[in-house]
């Protein structure tokens, strides 16, 4: 039996599509009899979704992100002085992008 530690590791490599042999074959059995890994697993499904549609929705090139992500600000930027976390969380897409990025950090401290 695979203990949970391997099948969190092996999420990560059935959504890149770099598991293959007895390992998927045992990945799958395991999600079909384990609902806590199948939930982590949807959740991992739902997170990268949710990037790829982030990817597309703002138009971020995440090969350069940070260079990206301050020109979308400034796109938001407002012409009148206010709070700028008030309107940067208030744009279209940036909530969506904002809670994308937590789960991201969050991702990666878990490992």
């Amino acid at each position: 039996m695979i203990d949970h530690k391997t099948i969190k590791v092996w999420i990560n490599l059935y959504l890149d599509g770099e598991l293959a042999g007895d390992e998927l074959e045992q990945f799958k059995q395991h999600i079909k009899e384990c609902a806590e890994c199948a939930k982590i697993l949807k959740q991992q499904r739902d997170f990268v979704d949710s990037i790829r549609i982030l990817k597309e929705e703002i138009n971020i090139d995440f090969n350069d992100f940070k260079t990206e992500l301050v020109k979308q600000i400034e796109k938001f930027k407002p012409k009148k002085k206010q709070n700028f976390y008030t309107v940067f969380f208030s744009c279209h897409g940036c909530n969506l992008f904002y809670r994308c990025l937590i789960n991201y950090l969050l991702l990666l401290t878990a490992y």
